[in-house]
């Protein structure tokens, strides 16, 4: 009795654990979908994270960098949105000048940049090495 009762525990456990997976997502990345106006459908995938925030105020950022899978897709969906371009060879360039610039190197592309409040928001497409960026800024 106590063997299938483990054993019961045991599937148990496992079962939870694999829903607990299955249902992980990135909200950061349901968020740069919303500031975008179009799902990215599995055309991303996770690179890295690049965090600092301010210990005495709370103020500072995130980056979160993507290699996109589907350029195909990102491209056509990026033409049907009102995005601004970039070019980082250029020496005044406002995404060249940010934190984002530190991801990109020579690239160029399309981004957009929604301002809430304290919050600052920015979705970075870089088409020519294939990047993506989603930026949160809290001031």
């Amino acid at each position: 009795m106590d063997i299938q009762k483990d054993r019961f525990m045991r599937h148990l456990t496992l079962f939870i654990l694999c829903f607990i997976f299955i249902a992980c997502e990135r909200a950061s990345l349901k968020r740069a979908e919303n500031l975008l106006n179009f799902s990215l459908n599995n055309s991303v995938y996770f690179l890295q994270k690049h965090e600092y925030w301010n210990d005495f105020n709370g103020n500072g950022f995130r980056i979160e960098v993507y290699n996109i899978l589907d350029m195909n897709y990102i491209r056509n969906m990026s033409e049907k949105s009102h995005l601004k371009s970039f070019n980082c060879n250029k020496k005044y360039d406002a995404i060249r000048n940010s934190e984002c610039g530190k991801f990109i190197n020579n690239g160029a592309g399309f981004y957009k940049t929604i301002w809430k409040g304290d919050n600052i928001e920015t979705v970075v497409i870089d088409t020519l090495n294939k990047k993506f960026l989603y930026c949160y800024c809290f001031i």
